[in-house]
């Protein structure tokens, strides 16, 4: 858990497409959630609030991803799942309980993603387009990013490549339907 796909998209990286995360020496510490992607944490959700909360806090570094596989390790590569979190684009996230893969890596690998919200994640502004970083949808840049990552190490994660499944709820579905029509998402999911 909390395995970054993006470099920590701050300072001079804000409001820019997502970039590759620096390499890193020795072991990582992968046990707990990263922080989620800035967001409205005020509500919304009703009774089910505590549910979507986000234990770890929010942060600008928020580009991570959460990983479950099973104990024992297969002899042949694994179906591999990707959760979108939803939440309007405005809230949601992969790092929180009710999220935990745990229960569904029995016999494939499931992963879920953070991507930034709100105006980190979809401003337009014409500004941004000027400079050549797209029309404002990084949120959307980085679940491609996400899946790009998933696809070149799905291997080391004793998964499939070319079985790799998307799912999501209310935004994530969203998300996958603008994977299905983007053409920068082309061979990085089979469903």
């Amino acid at each position: 858990m909390g395995v970054p796909y993006a470099a920590a998209p701050v300072g001079s990286k804000r409001w820019r497409m997502p970039s590759p995360v620096p390499a890193w020496q020795g072991v990582r510490s992968a046990t707990q959630f990263a922080r989620s992607c800035g967001q409205d944490i005020s509500g919304g959700f009703g009774p089910y609030a505590s549910e979507y909360m986000v234990p770890e806090g929010v942060s600008e570094d928020c580009l991570y991803l959460n990983i479950w596989r099973p104990s024992k390790r297969s002899s042949t590569p694994l179906p591999i799942m990707v959760w979108i979190p939803g939440g309007g684009f405005t809230s949601g996230s992969g790092s929180v309980p009710i999220y935990n893969g745990a229960p569904m890596a029995s016999r494939d690998v499931v992963v879920n993603i953070n991507y930034r919200l709100g105006v980190f994640g979809f401003l337009a502004h014409p500004e941004l387009t000027k400079q050549g970083q797209g029309s404002g949808n990084f949120g959307f840049a980085d679940v491609i990013a996400a899946l790009e990552w998933v696809k070149e190490n799905a291997a080391a994660l004793g998964g499939d490549g070319n079985r790799i499944t998307l799912a999501g709820q209310s935004a994530g579905s969203m998300a996958i339907h603008d994977m299905i029509a983007s053409p920068a998402a082309k061979n990085l999911f089979a469903r």
